[in-house]
């Protein structure tokens, strides 16, 4: 996926959410070998191994389709093999590299993001024994959480384009541009409270920032809070306060006590004012 020199800037790296879960699969395994990486276009770059004897599996490039790895991205689903070298089910390219290892059983689980391949983890032993269900469940729970969390950052990606046809605006395009910044802001907050990783998040509300702050304050504001502010820009927006709740992970009630203090602070008397006249200040896009 190529990213603009802006969302560059911004996005975090996917490669260390792999990292991480192998770290910690390998943690709690200290037996097993534990690698994988990331998928540049149709090929996976393994350049995380946990648990090697050699440095065999550093740097294998494995393109969709081939070995265990490959059919995996290539069916979008885990794959095992009790005995790799004698499984009649992959092919055989990589013979030379798991013998070098001694590796025999292996599962590889796809991190899959909207049917694509994004990235791949490994888990194996060097014994006869096949990998235990629990662990496999383990593993691809992890995989999932992974590919959540990059999906969350496509997303981000797309919106953070806006940033970059703002610099090149026409005046007839104007009014349209505004309502699509609104609607991007509001959608990148209710993706920071989705995540459940806190750099993603910090990424994205800087974002947000960076929208918030593409309009001048025309006057001194009331000062509200970071979470008031992310409860207006999805009432804005035209949510329920159960939709709202929803997207900020809240109750519903919570929302309406976090509206009354908004309207107290505006000095207003609805949502719809408050709304107005939050923009007015430059609150919210």
């Amino acid at each position: 996926m190529s990213v603009s020199r802006s969302q560059a800037l911004y996005r975090p790296s996917d490669l260390n959410l792999v990292k991480s879960s192998l770290r910690n699969i390998h943690s709690s395994r200290s037996s097993a070998v534990t690698f994988g990486g990331i998928f540049h276009g149709d090929d996976l770059a393994i350049s995380e191994v946990f648990g090697g004897r050699t440095r065999a599996l550093n740097n294998v490039t494995v393109p969709i389709g081939q070995g265990i790895g490959g059919r995996a991205a290539l069916e979008g689903r885990p794959i095992g093999a009790g005995n790799y070298v004698r499984s009649n089910h992959i092919t055989h390219e990589f013979d030379g590299v798991v013998r070098r290892e001694a590796i025999m059983s292996i599962y590889a689980i796809p991190v899959m993001v909207d049917l694509k391949p994004r990235g791949m983890i490994y888990t194996s032993t060097r014994d006869g024994n096949a990998l235990g269900e629990r662990i496999v469940k383990e593993t691809a729970t992890l995989a999932n959480q992974i590919g959540h969390e990059i999906k969350i950052r496509d997303e981000v990606d797309r919106r953070t384009e806006l940033l970059d046809q703002a610099q090149h605006l026409s005046e007839p395009d104007y009014q349209g541009m505004v309502d699509a910044v609104r609607t991007a802001y509001a959608e990148l907050i209710g993706l920071a409270n989705s995540t459940v990783d806190q750099e993603t998040a910090a990424t994205i509300r800087a974002i947000a920032g960076q929208l918030e702050r593409g309009r001048e304050r025309s006057q001194p504001a009331p000062d509200l809070t970071a979470r008031e502010l992310e409860v207006l820009s999805q009432v804005a927006m035209g949510c329920s306060y159960a939709e709202v709740a929803n997207r900020l992970s809240l109750k519903p009630l919570t929302v309406k006590g976090y509206m009354r203090t908004i309207l107290s602070k505006l000095h207003v008397h609805n949502r719809h004012e408050a709304v107005v006249m939050a923009r007015k200040y430059g609150l919210i896009p």
